[in-house]
């Protein structure tokens, strides 16, 4: 059987390749002038592809956050009226008490706390003092018999 001929020979010759600077000056001016300005139409012609490329990928995320947020809002709106129909069952059942509503009427350290308008007789919160106020005799809901 005949030994096969190596090829490595042929690879390295024939098909080496040779940078080569061009310079203009080799160009004749129109035909560099239409280079450039072929070269700018292309440039502004890419950018504009890549504007409309970047828009469209920019309201499609935009389209799909819009999406997300909206499915979001729909999950939780499902999800708190499962927990009010599971509480309102609680409830029913006697297994969770249902929560007290109290009215607050003022604050501790208010001069005036739980009475709607001053009285007669002073009162002391905390570390204040307020003294009485004067009322005409008979009038007030606070006057002594």
């Amino acid at each position: 059987m005949p030994k096969l001929a190596s090829n490595r020979h042929i690879t390295h010759k024939s098909f080496s390749v040779r940078k080569q600077q061009v310079q203009w000056g080799a160009f004749p001016r129109w035909l560099r002038h239409q280079l450039c300005q072929e070269v700018q139409s292309f440039m502004k012609f890419m950018n504009q592809q890549v504007v409309r490329a970047f828009s469209d990928y920019m309201s499609w995320e935009i389209l799909k956050n819009e999406n997300y947020r909206e499915e979001m809002k729909q999950k939780i709106k499902d999800i708190s009226e499962k927990d009010k129909l599971l509480q309102a069952k609680e409830y029913q059942e006697g297994l969770v008490a249902e929560p007290v509503h109290t009215h607050v009427k003022g604050h501790a350290s208010a001069p005036y706390y739980g009475k709607k308008e001053p009285s007669q007789d002073p009162t002391s919160t905390a570390s204040t003092f307020q003294p009485g106020s004067w009322m005409p005799p008979g009038s007030g809901s606070s006057h002594k018999k």
